[in-house]
């Protein structure tokens, strides 16, 4: 799965991820180490790479908002063509989240430690997912919501979760975006280009936002907070 997530490129990674993808100017990308569920993030929808911000958690347009209905943080690739909450977003509503890692706990015995997932050689990248607007009265309340969606994990970091996000780069943004491809996309990265060490367990906490989430860990034992 993916719960939580860091978005820490420096500036001029950024700019050449805004040039590479042809993006207009836009409001400065949100540097956070801990993004978490209900938050704000920060991607692009359509094949014009439009820049947007998104609830994350989507709430699929049918919920009956009274009711506090559950966020879907994630979305199955494997079942995206049979959910109704994501088969009808397919066509017309794709993005790409923008990150520069993401987060996953391993579970040994009966702890659990924080590892920090990135890619070697690509210091920013998006995670593929889908959006909607929030279901509301209001039709001016333009609100989107999202969910990222997850595929099995790559061989070298699967010891750590079964699940990851799909990733994509500059050079299958456009193809997911424009519907030019969807199966070939959907698949685990290349372990050989995937990175990752254990983090300290003050990245548990989603108060937490800071370098120190994306500090390797170095001590041979963690315990939780």
């Amino acid at each position: 799965m993916c719960g939580r997530f860091a978005m820490s490129a420096k500036t001029k990674d950024i700019e050449k991820f805004k040039n590479d993808l042809k993006i207009k100017p836009i409001a400065p990308l949100h540097q956070s180490y801990n993004y978490t569920p209900g938050q704000n993030i920060q991607g692009l929808k359509n094949a014009q790479n439009e820049f947007s911000e998104f609830n994350w958690g989507l709430i699929p347009a049918w919920a009956n908002m009274g009711d506090k209905p559950s966020k879907l943080i994630n979305a199955r690739a494997e079942t995206l063509k049979q959910k109704p909450a994501f088969k009808r977003l397919l066509n017309g509503k794709r993005c790409a989240i923008i990150a520069s890692g993401y987060y996953e706990w391993q579970t040994i015995g009966n702890k659990k430690f924080p590892n920090y997932i990135f890619l070697k050689n690509t210091p920013i990248f998006a995670f593929a997912g889908l959006w909607d607007k929030l279901p509301s009265d209001d039709e001016s309340d333009r609100t989107e919501c999202t969910t990222i969606i997850t595929c099995e994990s790559a061989d070298n970091i699967n010891h750590i979760h079964n699940r990851m996000p799909v990733i994509l780069t500059t050079d299958t943004i456009q193809d997911w975006l424009s519907e030019r491809k969807t199966e070939e996309i959907l698949l685990p990265y290349p372990a050989q280009e995937i990175g990752y060490y254990r983090v300290s367990p003050y990245v548990n906490s989603p108060a937490h936002n800071s370098e120190e989430c994306i500090a390797e860990y170095t001590e041979a034992e963690t315990v939780l907070f």
